[in-house]
């Protein structure tokens, strides 16, 4: 050191180290680290070239906040650079995202009520159907009302519905129906008379009878003031008729002595005493051969009188035939 001059270059280069050599000392404990970036001057030296200007290293410098509020949520960097192909995707379609970022209170909404979106996506292909119709929607939101007065009676509804081929009928024979409408007063009065509506119509046969033109004329002559008074008087007697009806034979017997019967109802005292003397006409009817044989003699002559000499008790009456005179 004794060679060393004051003032001479080495001197200074000694002087200078001495100055610095705590920072020397620090570089001696560094060293492998001094050894890498000795290795790594080429990017050393890119850092350095964007120290100034946009978009460089003094930028994110400037920044600095937001590049320690990024290190503190690393672990979301390392996520996000993981799925950095839907960033990419994102991206592309910022545009979207937005005009979703405007209504996020609406995506907020939704978000509280994705269980009904998720049955609203299975329900598509009914969605699509509905879109098809919309003026039918449109049409069925304006009578609502009548919408809900049928909801409270769908099962009325149904069993309609069971009834369709019947109101199919009925929509064929709406003018009649219509007719019906207009004398619904006599229609309640049938429905009131409904047995009676029943045994008529069990009788059909018989007002085919009396439909006919000549029943009709007899039913006008029977319907009648007289002909309804004589038909009350037969029906007060309707017993007799009945005992009448059952000797219907002797009725058609008497008809055709119909004459008979008149001179016999102009004599009528004369039977009603022959019918008084019924016991005697009897015993003379079972006398009669007697009587015949008794005529018989008179006639010829061989008795030429009766007289009435009282009763003989056991007396024997003879006649003898002694021929004419």
């Amino acid at each position: 050191m004794a060679d060393i001059e004051d003032g001479t270059s080495a001197t200074n280069a000694i002087t200078n180290v001495n100055t610095i050599r705590a920072n020397v000392t620090t570089v001696s404990g560094i060293s492998s680290s001094v050894t890498t970036v000795a290795g790594n001057t080429t990017n050393i030296n890119t850092v350095s070239s964007d120290l100034s200007g946009s978009d460089t290293i003094g930028t994110v410098a400037g920044s600095i906040g937001n590049v320690n509020l990024t290190g503190g949520s690393i672990s979301n960097v390392n996520t996000v650079a993981g799925s950095i192909a839907n960033v990419n995707t994102t991206a592309t379609n910022i545009a979207n995202v937005n005009t979703v970022g405007s209504i996020s209170a609406n995506v907020t909404t939704v978000a509280g009520i994705s269980s009904d979106v998720t049955t609203v996506a299975a329900d598509g292909t009914d969605i699509g159907v509905v879109s098809g119709i919309s003026s039918d929607v449109t049409t069925v939101s304006g009578i609502s009302g009548n919408v809900t007065t049928v909801a409270g009676i769908s099962s009325a509804v149904s069993t309609v519905a069971a009834d369709g081929s019947d109101i199919g009928t009925v929509a064929t024979n709406i003018s009649n129906v219509n007719t019906v409408a207009g004398i619904n007063a006599n229609v309640t009065t049938v429905a009131g008379i409904s047995s009676d509506v029943t045994a008529t119509a069990g009788k059909a046969t018989e007002i085919g009878r009396l439909g006919t033109a000549d029943a009709v004329s007899d039913l006008n002559v029977l319907g009648t003031a007289d002909a309804v008074s004589d038909m009350n008087t037969l029906a007060a007697i309707s017993s007799n008729i009945t005992t009448v009806s059952g000797i219907s034979g002797n009725v058609t017997t008497v008809a055709g002595i119909s004459s008979d019967v008149t001179t016999a109802a102009g004599i009528s005292g004369n039977i009603t005493a022959v019918a008084g003397d019924a016991a005697d006409i009897n015993t003379i009817i079972a006398n009669l051969a007697n009587i015949n044989l008794v005529a018989s003699n008179i006639n010829s002559g061989v008795i030429d009188g009766i007289f009435d000499y009282g009763a003989v008790t056991d007396a024997v009456s003879s006649s003898t035939d002694y021929g004419s005179v």
